[in-house]
């Protein structure tokens, strides 16, 4: 887990990011910069940042405004922050405060920095103390889940920062879950299980199978959108509420299916 990661536009790497990195490796903060390798996805590499950093450090600028890709991870993590009703966004201007306060008017709600009044040193150390509250104080989310088929609510209390993945491993275990279903066919066929928060049924009923089938937690999200994990690797606390309701469904591994195959229409409903 990173402590930070940083979200900034090339153009102002020279003037600004580098003397800051320095200033954070003095400190002892970890980041996330830049680190994507000749033929990676850069959409996934960056996606994986955030999920594996504690705090989004926006480095906002009038080269921010013109980055592209800037805008991508900004909207990102605002709308992660906005899901999950965690602090994770930590703004700063570099340069150029009016034009970036009057483009991101959002911006001037939340308690930002101004590199024009605080050093790159300043910086690194209000990073290093609100990293090291944030990994002392875990909160523990309690969530209750019920078998769509069964009707049985468990209760399950885990880490905010534990993943999706974790989080199913240990519903497994408390509940007699199958992960193969005996359709008649000459092979069997896997079964993923699904978290879908009640609230979220008929979204998830309207869902394209093949957009199911790539799903591992629905939630119903900010102004009723669906919020969707993509990725088991996805942390608990980015998507999910303390008290929060789910049903378990059932839906197939495509990852083991045969090319051509198919489960019997009305399987899983």
């Amino acid at each position: 887990m990173y402590d930070l990661f940083i979200s900034h536009s090339s153009g102002d790497k020279a003037q600004y990011i580098t003397p800051l990195v320095q200033a954070l490796d003095t400190a002892g903060v970890t980041y996330w910069l830049d680190e994507v390798d000749w033929g990676d996805g850069l959409a996934l590499k960056i996606s994986e940042g955030l999920r594996k950093s504690r705090f989004v450090l926006l480095c906002l600028s009038r080269n921010f405004m013109r980055s592209p890709w800037a805008q991508v991870e900004m909207n990102a993590v605002l709308s992660i922050q906005s899901s999950s009703g965690k602090k994770r966004v930590l703004p700063l201007i570099l340069d150029s405060k009016a034009e970036v306060l009057e483009a991101y008017p959002l911006i001037a709600g939340l308690a930002y920095q101004d590199l024009a009044k605080v050093s790159h040193e300043q910086i690194a150390k209000l990073v290093s103390e609100l990293s090291r509250k944030d990994s002392t104080r875990e909160e523990v989310l309690t969530l209750h889940v019920e078998g769509k088929n069964t009707g049985r609510v468990y209760d399950f209390s885990v880490p905010s920062t534990c993943t999706i993945k974790y989080l199913l491993h240990k519903i497994r275990q408390t509940q007699d879950l199958r992960e193969e279903l005996d359709t008649g066919a000459f092979e069997r066929f896997r079964i993923r299980w699904v978290l879908v928060e009640k609230r979220s049924v008929q979204t998830w009923n309207e869902f394209p199978r093949a957009h199911q089938e790539e799903a591992y937690l629905v939630r119903c999200g900010p102004e009723d959108r669906p919020s969707v994990s993509l990725s088991d690797l996805d942390r608990v606390g980015d998507f999910v509420n303390a008290n929060d309701s789910f049903f378990l469904i059932p839906v197939q591994d495509t990852s083991s299916r045969a090319s051509g195959d198919t489960l019997p229409a009305g399987t899983f409903h």
